[in-house]
C-alpha cells in the first residue's frame, strides 16, 4: 500500500484520521504519510511569537513551502483565542498542508503538576484547531518523567471529553532518552494518546539510515500511528545536512518533521532577506530526501504486536481539575498565606515552609502520592492556595498563624453561592491517604524541589 501526498482540492483538505496504526486522509481513506518540517518563522527568538498569527507571514511562506513539498507543519508555539488563527490556517490549507499544534506554553505545560489552568488553555487551543480541517493533530505533552505521565493522561481524557466540533487525534513527544520505552509503555496503555512522536534531532548517532530504523522499528510496539517529530542533527563543520536519515524515516512509519523553518538559525533550511525567502543547499537536499523514491511498505503488515504489561499508574489517574473546588476551598480558611508570601522573590522561602509543613503531616489534601496514585482533593490548586491550606491544617492542630509573617488570619470565613452548591470533588485513590510511609515523608522535600506551579 502506497501513501500519497495530499494536494489540496476546491474543497480543501480533507480532515486526516486514525486508523488501526496509520494516519489515513478520511475522503479517500488512503495512509497518509507525514513529510513535514518545524515551523518557526520567528526564528528561535527568546520572546516566543504566535507562529500562525500574522497572514503576511504565513502568505509569505506558504508558496516556499509548497515548493518544498512538505504536507505538514509542525508549529511549536500559537496563543490562545485572543490571535485569529484562522487566516494563516486557510492560507495553508489552500497550499495542501496540514498543521500539528503543540499545546504546552513555557508557564502553562504539564510537568510535574496539572492544574485547571493548564486545562483550560489547553482545551481552549483544541476547540479553536477543531474548527479547522487541516489541523492533523495536537501534541498534549513532550517529554513529562513517567512518574508524572498520569497528569498527560488526565489531560487527554479531560480534552476527549470536552472537544465537540471534531475529535483531534491526541498525542505525546518524546525525545530519545533512557526513558523513551517507558513512556511508550505509558502513552500505549490505559487512557492511550492516539499517536506516539519521538524526536531524534538533537543526537547525531541516529543522522544515518540503520540508527534511525532502529528507533522507527522500536517505537512500531505502540498501538497507534508513530513518527519522527525532530531528525536533522547538525555538527559544527558548516557541511550541508544530507537528511540520509530520511530514507528509513519515510520508508517504515507514518513519517517524519525535520527542524526547520526557522530564519537566521544554524538548523534552518531558509533564510529571510528583508520580504524575501531564501533557501539554502540543505533546503534542496530536503526536497531529493523526501521526493525520491521510496520502497513503501504496507504498515499493517510491518506492526509489532504490543507485548507489554501495563503498569499500575496507566490504569488509575487523577480526577478533572474543577475551577471552583480552589477557590472555594480558600473561603473556608481561617489561615491563610500573606502578601508577602505572593512576591515572586519570597518563592523560595515559601517553599520551604510548604516543604516542613508537609513533612509534619498537614499536606494530605494537596500532596499527591504518586506511587500509590492517590490524588487528594486539592491537587491541582496553584502553590498559594496549597501553601494556605497546609497553613490552615497546622493552625488547627494549635500552631500560630504567623509562619515567620508569610501567613494571615481570618476572621470570619465566608462562602460565595457558587460555593455552597458545590458538589465534593472526586478523590482518586488505590489506598487511604490518611497515613504515609516513611519513604514518602522523605520524599516530599525532594518531589517540592522539583515543584514548578505557578504561585498565582
Amino acid at each position: 500500500m502506497k501513501h500519497i501526498l495530499c494536494i489540496a482540492s476546491v474543497l480543501g483538505l480533507s480532515p486526516i484520521i486514525i486508523r488501526g496504526k496509520d494516519f489515513v486522509n478520511s475522503a479517500s481513506g488512503a495512509p497518509f504519510l507525514i513529510r513535514g518540517i518545524t515551523y518557526m518563522p520567528y526564528g528561535n527568538s527568546s520572546v516566543l511569537e504566535d507562529s500562525l498569527a500574522n497572514p503576511d507571514i504565513c502568505r509569505r511562506d506558504a508558496p516556499v513551502l509548497k515548493k518544498l513539498g512538505v504536507n505538514t507543519i509542525y508549529v511549536k508555539h500559537t496563543a490562545t483565542q485572543e490571535e485569529d488563527h484562522g487566516k494563516c490556517m486557510k492560507i495553508f490549507e489552500d497550499a495542501g498542508i496540514y498543521v500539528l499544534v503543540n499545546l504546552p506554553e513555557t508557564d502553562f505545560s504539564i510537568t510535574n503538576h496539572y492544574t485547571y489552568d493548564i486545562f483550560n488553555i489547553y482545551l481552549e487551543k483544541a476547540i479553536e484547531f477543531s474548527n479547522y480541517t487541516n489541523t492533523l493533530g495536537l501534541i498534549v505533552a513532550s517529554d513529562v518523567s513517567p512518574e508524572y505521565q498520569p497528569y498527560v493522561k488526565a489531560a487527554l481524557r479531560d480534552l476527549r471529553k470536552n472537544m465537540k466540533t471534531r475529535r483531534i487525534p491526541l498525542g505525546y513527544s518524546h525525545t530519545n532518552t533512557y526513558f523513551k520505552k517507558i513512556s511508550q509503555v505509558m502513552m500505549g496503555c490505559g487512557e492511550k494518546a492516539d499517536f506516539y512522536a519521538v524526536d531524534i534531532s538533537e543526537d547525531c548517532h541516529y543522522a544515518t539510515p540503520d540508527k534511525a530504523a532502529t528507533v522507527v522499528k522500536d517505537m512500531l510496539r505502540f498501538p497507534g500511528p508513530t513518527f519522527i517529530s525532530g531528525f536533522g542533527c547538525t555538527t559544527d563543520s558548516g557541511t550541508p545536512r544530507r537528511f540520509l536519515e530520511a530514507s528509513a524515516i519515510f520508508s517504515n512509519h507514518s513519517g517524519g518533521i525535520v527542524n526547520h523553518y526557522s530564519p537566521k538559525t544554524q538548523l534552518s533550511l531558509v533564510d529571510v532577506q528583508g520580504d524575501a525567502v531564501v533557501v539554502n543547499q540543505e533546503f534542496h537536499n530536503y526536497y531529493t530526501a523526501i521526493h525520491k523514491e521510496l520502497n513503501l511498505t504496507d504498515l499493517a503488515s510491518n506492526h509489532i504486536p504490543l507485548l507489554y504489561e501495563c503498569p499500575e499508574n496507566s490504569k488509575v489517574i487523577p480526577p478533572t481539575p474543577n475551577n471552583l473546588t480552589c477557590p472555594c476551598a480558600m473561603q473556608t480558611l481561617r489561615c491563610v498565606a500573606s502578601t508577602k508570601a505572593s512576591l515572586g522573590y519570597k518563592f523560595n522561602q515559601t517553599m520551604a515552609i510548604y516543604s516542613q509543613l508537609c513533612t509534619q503531616g498537614f499536606c494530605k489534601d494537596t500532596l499527591p502520592v504518586l506511587e500509590r496514585n492517590i490524588y487528594p482533593k486539592y491537587y491541582h490548586c496553584k502553590f498559594l492556595t496549597q501553601l494556605s491550606l497546609a497553613m490552615d491544617a497546622a493552625h488547627a492542630s494549635g500552631r500560630k498563624c504567623d509562619f515567620d509573617g508569610f501567613a494571615s488570619p481570618v476572621d470570619v470565613p465566608s462562602s460565595s453561592p457558587e460555593c455552597m452548591a458545590l458538589k465534593s470533588f472526586p478523590q482518586t485513590t488505590t489506598k487511604s491517604s490518611s497515613a504515609r510511609t516513611a519513604k514518602e515523608k522523605w520524599i516530599i522535600p525532594f518531589l517540592l524541589l522539583l515543584t514548578t506551579h505557578s504561585q498565582y
